[in-house]
């Protein structure tokens, strides 16, 4: 054991610290909309169902994936509890099980030294590291497909007639994570290598009839029993699934459609350390002349890229296949080039330019993208700066080359943990909806799917409204048409989860509305403004906007129903309520109520807590204070007020001006936007819209 730690000590550092920077943070990463909350609720129903052979969204089929992905989801949950550390486990376990494949076919194509250096360079491509944190079925199909090719390589040089068994074996597990294209990719790869070396010997072996029974026997029994069970699904796979994801059907909401040169575009970011090297590697193999070493992992790369860009529907994670030969590629040239400070010079300066070019495909927010550029530059200067020091000698390259990359990394790593609320996720609003939910509230996800909300609340569905529904089978039963929406809005209580792009269509629909709570580019509305972002001073009494409800909300023990009724009984004559919000009284939070009853004023608090009521003695007025007074205390500068109302609604500001709404001081702007005008407040303490208004110019 000591001789085999020292003999592969770099490779098993190497593994250790991906391991760690893999797993570092997975506990705190939020559900993203939507695949990624799709596949955790999907796996969350199995957990609770035990049903474990259909799959199930919101109690309904969903039969767009084998569920074999949802199994190691499942297990997960079963070990780590229903959390984002159960949910994603198996994904990370996953990508790091790929990562020492691809070093062991490495090993098998070349020296000791090229596999490292090719486990280094995978282990720092952002393309696998993002797919070990994004709920799908891609890193589970990545590692069925480099574990077949291990096997055939193996079988190659050996001829052991078990490697054979266990290559069909390999795809038919990818068979049961994402269907025909697990086998589909793998199989023209090898069959377009034959023909490019008219040699079809080396192939011939994998397709005898014992090896695809076993291939059988674990592809396809799942399919089977669906089919015989419902001969409709048979055209659901046949159709639905495959041809429409491959050409396009009109009516289909499945797939992607981008570009056919989306995979050209994004590639960089995928291999992002090592993209200059690589594309330099390939010019360098075509001029020398390409072995049919070369051709192997030339064809390897080429095929699945070329492949899904002729292919209508395409993601990132579709050529994640692509990434091993194009780290094995760099990782040969690396070793034989001499011109190693050159190729380091050629990484760093185009590190801030890469991510300047493409984080729009990543979909992230301006303020990450400034976060990512900034570091980048730093690094890319620091490596600069080590690579012309005239002392500099080669064997400092590997050293110099490993720790750039790292640090690189290890940024990456921290800025998709540091920015989740930056990102599409609605874990906050889902923990407030699910507790005004109690309190005789509807919740309705306004134009998005919401399938977070399932999941952090336990099996709680909302309403979902004006959503084009999936034309065959749909998880979505509790739908609200627009006309219900509006009809009902004054008459009932409503929480909306909207996106900041449809702010205005809501606004066209209703009139007025009250906002909540705000997690990245999502906000909680309602039609009542009991819960607005306020910022009352009564009596000396401070009450505050609880800056993140979801940290409180855990102790929030009684209803807004049940502390009404006990603020009512405390008061045991005629009355009339005149306001009411979730407040912040020395380090409680409660419920806090005030009446008027023959022109005098009681506050009456309900612990949130306990249930326990205070009552404070009538005052003959209310307390008011002057703008001024209110202006003091404010956080918000009126220049960023300004900016956050027109991000809301693009238009024309008519006017601005101060205004106290319900004690709150809030910046007021009215906007023109398409003949139309809008009146949204900002609140001055958190920079929160607290009310959005929508007016029809005549």
């Amino acid at each position: 054991m000591k001789d085999f730690i020292k003999e592969n000590h770099k490779v098993i550092f190497v593994f250790l610290l991906t391991t760690v920077l893999y797993f570092y943070g997975s506990n705190k990463i939020p559900l993203l909309n939507r695949t990624d909350s799709r596949y955790a609720e999907i796996a969350r129903e199995m957990v609770i169902s035990g049903n474990y052979i259909v799959p199930k969204l919101m109690g309904t089929p969903h039969l767009h994936k084998p569920p074999l992905s949802y199994w190691f989801m499942a297990l997960g949950m079963k070990i780590f509890g229903i959390n984002e550390f159960g949910v994603r486990f198996f994904q990370i376990i996953f990508a790091i099980l790929s990562l020492f494949i691809i070093y062991l076919i490495a090993r098998e194509l070349f020296d000791k030294e090229k596999a490292y250096w090719t486990l280094i360079l995978s282990s720092t491509s952002p393309g696998i590291f993002f797919t070990s944190r994004i709920l799908a079925t891609d890193i589970f199909l990545f590692f069925f497909e480099l574990t077949a090719f291990y096997f055939y390589l193996k079988f190659y040089k050996t001829k052991k007639e078990i490697l054979l068994y266990l290559f069909w074996l390999s795809l038919g597990l990818g068979f049961m994570t994402k269907g025909p294209v697990a086998v589909v990719i793998p199989l023209l790869i090898l069959v377009l290598i034959s023909l490019f070396k008219l040699d079809f010997s080396e192939i011939k072996p994998l397709f005898r009839l014992k090896y695809l029974l076993t291939f059988s026997v674990i592809a396809f029994p799942w399919y089977l029993y669906l089919i015989f069970s419902d001969k409709k699904i048979l055209e659901y796979f046949l159709i639905d699934q495959l041809y429409a994801r491959i050409a396009g059907i009109k009516g289909t909401k499945i797939g992607h459609p981008k570009s056919v040169y989306y995979y050209f575009e994004i590639l960089p970011i995928l291999i992002l350390p090592f993209y200059i090297p690589f594309l330099i590697a390939i010019i360098e193999k075509i001029r020398k002349g390409i072995s049919n070493r070369d051709l192997f992992l030339i064809t390897w790369f080429s095929f699945p890229l070329i492949f899904f860009s002729v292919i209508l529907t395409k993601l990132p994670t579709y050529i994640l296949f692509s990434i091993p030969p194009a780290a094995m590629l760099t990782a040969d040239w690396i070793e034989e080039t001499k011109s190693k400070l050159k190729c380091l010079w050629l990484t760093a300066g185009l590190i801030p330019f890469l991510f300047l070019l493409n984080t729009r495909y990543l979909n992230i927010s301006s303020q990450i993208n400034r976060e990512i550029v900034k570091l980048s530059i730093i690094t890319g200067i620091l490596i600069l700066f080590l690579s012309i020091i005239k002392f500099i000698k080669n064997k400092c390259f590997k050293a110099l080359f490993f720790i750039s990359w790292t640090i690189l990394f290890i940024f990456i790593v921290k800025l998709f943990i540091s920015y989740p609320q930056l990102l599409n996720s609605n874990k906050k609003l889902a923990y407030i909806s699910k507790e005004f939910s109690h309190s005789g509230f509807t919740f309705v996800s306004f134009r998005q799917y919401a399938f977070q909300i399932p999941f952090y609340t336990h099996g709680e569905t909302p309403y979902y409204c004006d959503i084009k529904i999936e034309k065959e089978i749909s998880p979505f039963k509790k739908i609200i048409s627009c006309k219900e929406l509006k009809k009902l809005w004054d008459k009932e209580n409503f929480l909306i989860l909207v996106s900041k792009k449809d702010i205005i269509n809501l606004t066209d629909l209703v009139k007025d509305c009250f906002v909540l709570a705000k997690d990245g580019n999502n906000f909680v509305i309602s039609n009542k403004p009991l819960w607005g972002a306020n910022i009352n001073w009564k009596e000396g009494v401070k009450t505050h906007r609880l800056k993140a409800p979801v940290n409180l909300m855990q102790f929030v023990k009684v209803s807004f129903n049940n502390a009404l009724t006990k603020a009512k009984q405390a008061i045991d004559k005629e009355y009339n309520l005149h306001d009411s919000e979730l407040a912040i009284i020395k380090n409680r939070v409660y419920y806090e109520f005030e009446f008027v009853k023959r022109g005098d004023f009681f506050e009456v608090h309900v612990d949130a807590y306990t249930g326990n009521i205070s009552i404070k003695e009538p005052v003959n007025e209310k307390a008011e204070f002057t703008e001024h007074d209110l202006k003091n205390l404010s956080n918000i500068e009126k220049g960023e007020a300004r900016k956050i109302a027109l991000n809301l609604i693009k238009g024309k500001i008519l006017e601005e001006e101060i205004e106290i709404e319900n004690g709150a001081l809030c910046y007021a702007y009215h906007i023109e936007h398409n003949n139309n005008e809008y009146e949204i407040l900002i609140n001055v303490s958190n920079g929160l819209p607290f009310k959005i208004s929508f007016e029809k110019q005549m």
